[in-house]
């Protein structure tokens, strides 16, 4: 897991680890308190941990730079390092989707489901309403995953949502359910 930090001082300092190289930056017109009250990263310590994909729309929203090296890493170059797997540009492009939303999505628990979708505006109040699951088009799933899946969001008392990434990186966002004899379906 790549881990992205940032120090909670008045110089907030990003450091990033993505792909074994080092990166470094900077939060811009904002400040720590924001970036966690919005739902970015977690505070851990005296320091706020990103995800990758938190940390590549930040850059996207210009939030925040990004240094490498001493050079300025632009959307595009962290794009490409970050998501270098088709996976982990379809994780960013259901991330961005959401926020772009107005949801706060924080990660889930991989391989079960890729994050946890919280309604609006109860991020800080109420534990996540839904727990979304990525499958890209195309890609081979096995029934009993996706059944293993909606039955731990159903005894948890959690939605479930399977986003499924095209080609063309469009998403549609299946609701899921558990149907057993006797049940309903409103």
């Amino acid at each position: 897991m790549n881990v992205n930090t940032v120090n909670l001082n008045h110089n907030l300092e990003i450091q990033a680890t993505v792909n074994g190289k080092i990166m470094k930056g900077e939060i811009i017109n904002s400040s720590p308190e924001e970036i966690l009250e919005k739902g970015y990263g977690e505070k851990v310590g005296t320091k706020i941990v990103l995800e990758p994909y938190e940390m590549l729309y930040l850059l996207g929203k210009k939030a925040i730079t990004v240094k490498s090296a001493n050079f300025q890493v632009n959307f595009t170059e962290l794009l490409k390092q970050i998501c270098a797997k088709r996976q982990g540009f379809s994780k960013y492009l259901v991330y961005k989707d959401l926020r772009d939303r107005g949801y706060v999505v924080k990660e889930g628990i991989e391989p079960f489901y890729s994050f946890r979708l919280f309604e609006k505006g109860t991020f800080s109040t109420s534990p996540a309403k839904h727990r979304i699951l990525i499958i890209n088009e195309g890609d081979d799933i096995k029934v009993e995953k996706l059944k293993n899946y909606i039955t731990s969001s159903v005894m948890q008392e959690r939605g479930s949502i399977v986003a499924v990434v095209d080609r063309r990186g469009e998403i549609i966002y299946y609701k899921s359910f558990l149907i057993t004899s006797g049940s309903k379906i409103e």
